[in-house]
């Protein structure tokens, strides 16, 4: 399986991909060489996780910029604050 990585916008609903496709990304290992803010984006919009935890975290600690406890993952001001930032950091690349 090949994922094409998009451009993934923020939004406040999220995508369901079933079980069986977050399963199958997860093993697949799709967003080793993403970053961070890819990897923010990608899986704060997706209802599954699809990576190892790990990952998501370190990410989400490249983003806001400091260490980020693991309750602290369900915190809805984290997530919006790494959606905005993660936004952010890609506007400026683009530019």
């Amino acid at each position: 399986m090949q994922i094409a990585q998009t451009n993934v916008e923020w939004s406040i609903n999220w995508i369901d991909i079933g079980k069986e496709m977050a399963v199958e990304l997860y093993e697949s290992k799709f967003c080793e060489d993403w970053p961070p803010e890819d990897i923010v984006l990608f899986q704060f919009n997706s209802a599954r996780l699809c990576m190892e935890f790990p990952i998501f975290n370190k990410a989400v600690a490249q983003v806001i910029g400091r260490p980020v406890y693991t309750h602290e993952m369900v915190d809805p001001e984290l997530k919006r604050d790494a959606l905005l930032i993660a936004n952010w950091i890609r506007d400026k690349k683009v530019v």
